[in-house]
């Protein structure tokens, strides 16, 4: 299948945005939202579309799905890029983190 067609026209949210993700998207075809903390170095193109949000506030999470449901009726692919590293070596297994780890994104 080639990707030129398939992400033509989708809506995708992506968290945490780094520039090669969301530049490859815009460029496939897909509208962009680029949802991060700070995203002053983002300009509003026809196709991506900066959201200044932070992702632990739920409130503005719920907001966030309201407003591209409202604007685009619909959202095809979320790409969550968000997470905590932490460096103290070796990182646990992943279904060993307690769910209040996962919670304290920042």
């Amino acid at each position: 299948m080639d990707t030129r067609t398939w992400l033509y026209l989708h809506v995708c949210v992506c968290v945490c945005v780094q520039d090669g993700l969301t530049v490859g998207l815009v460029k496939k075809g897909a509208t962009v939202i680029a949802v991060d903390k700070n995203v002053g170095n983002l300009k509003k193109t026809a196709t991506l579309r900066p959201y200044e949000l932070d992702i632990t506030d739920w409130t503005a999470l719920k907001k966030l799905y309201c407003d591209v449901l409202s604007k685009h009726g619909r959202i095809d692919i979320v790409v969550n890029n968000a997470g905590l590293f932490e460096r103290t070596p070796p990182p646990p297994p992943f279904v060993t983190v307690p769910y209040s780890s996962l919670d304290c994104v920042g």
